[in-house]
């Protein structure tokens, strides 16, 4: 017998004991960015067969919530965090892994506690082992550290404060309008209509071209819960598959539309159409999509929406438009919202 299987037997005769193994947890990355993800992974041993084993882990105040599980049993809460993993035999082991995004620079503590129905470590006192874990949250030094992912920001560090900072670099749209109905039937039936148009710099650099870059359509609540994301492949249409772009024939294109008339078209939507309107304005884009058999998730309460259109992610060639009640309403019973 082990010291420490020694030390669990003979405190109060107990029947199993539990402690945190500090060697194999801890938080990764360290050091790691703000609003990057930081994962927290913390093994639970029993030094003899112990039941009942519950962890109770606190997060760090200056990071927000992601997710917890466990490999084995169930965990709940955000703060703290319990999870009751149940039993482990002798020299078993249990993983609890938290993930959260810090939202403050500086060195921030994570701290975990086990015990079980016997107790933890064989202490007499029956306090629980607890662990704590410091992290250390790092500044931004360059523009390329503080990428998003999202193509329509443009990613800077502030040199004063260290900060990353995603100036939108979404063009606003005119005359926009959103229309989405069937909502007061069964998901898989919904239609959907946008229309707009949005001024890119002239000239347009590098130039408009959809079958090369395809094209991305998102609609938002207002708490930014997806209502929509399509995402419009490249390619000239197939006729067998029956989806692509079809080009109009001249020499500098100046109308692309995609047609989808398979099964199950990306977000529902069976048609876009990008033209270019420099005739009337240099850089001016019309867009317009059509969707319909799709699922367009909407609050009953709050009608508000946001959209938006990525011509080109490389390019940063994206348009938004931000509808706010008066100018979403719904319409027809709350089955059709209706925007402009």
């Amino acid at each position: 017998m082990s010291g420490r299987q020694l030390m669990c037997a003979v405190s109060l005769a107990l029947s199993g004991c539990v402690v945190i193994d500090a060697s194999e947890s801890g938080g990764r990355p360290d050091p790691v960015r703000v609003g990057r993800p930081l994962t927290y992974t913390i093994t639970v041993e029993a030094i003899t067969a112990d039941t009942g084993i519950v962890l109770t882990d606190v997060p760090p105040a200056e990071a927000a919530p992601v997710s917890a599980s466990a490999s084995q049993g169930t965990c709940s809460g955000t703060a703290p965090v319990v999870c009751n993993l149940g039993a482990l035999g002798t020299g078993s082991r249990a993983t609890v892994t938290i993930v959260v995004v810090p939202t403050a620079t500086g060195k921030i503590t994570n701290t975990a506690s086990v015990r079980s129905d016997a107790g933890c470590g064989g202490e007499e006192d029956d306090r629980p082992c607890t662990a704590s874990f410091v992290t250390e949250v790092d500044d931004c030094t360059r523009d390329a550290e503080c990428g998003d992912g999202d193509v329509c920001t443009a990613d800077t560090c502030d040199p004063a404060t260290h900060l990353c900072a995603h100036a939108s670099a979404i063009t606003a749209m005119s005359d926009p309008t959103l229309r989405i109905g069937g909502l007061d039937t069964p998901p898989g039936d919904d239609r959907l209509a946008f229309r707009g148009a949005l001024a890119l710099p002239a000239p347009i650099t590098p130039a408009l071209d959809p079958v090369a870059n395809g094209v991305r359509f998102l609609v938002r609540t207002r708490a930014g819960g997806v209502v929509a994301d399509a995402n419009i492949a490249p390619g000239r249409f197939d006729p067998r598959a029956r989806v692509g772009w079809k080009v109009d024939r001249r020499v500098r294109p100046t109308r692309w539309t995609h047609v989808d008339r398979t099964a199950s078209p990306p977000g529902g939507i069976v048609k876009v159409q990008i033209r270019n309107r420099a005739s009337r304005a240099p850089g001016l884009i019309g867009v317009a999509l059509r969707g319909r058999k799709g699922s367009y998730p909407l609050s009953s309460t709050d009608p508000s929406l946001e959209a938006e259109v990525v011509l080109n992610p490389a390019a940063g060639q994206c348009g938004g438009v931000v509808f706010r009640a008066p100018r979403c309403r719904f319409a027809s019973r709350a089955s059709v919202v209706e925007c402009r």
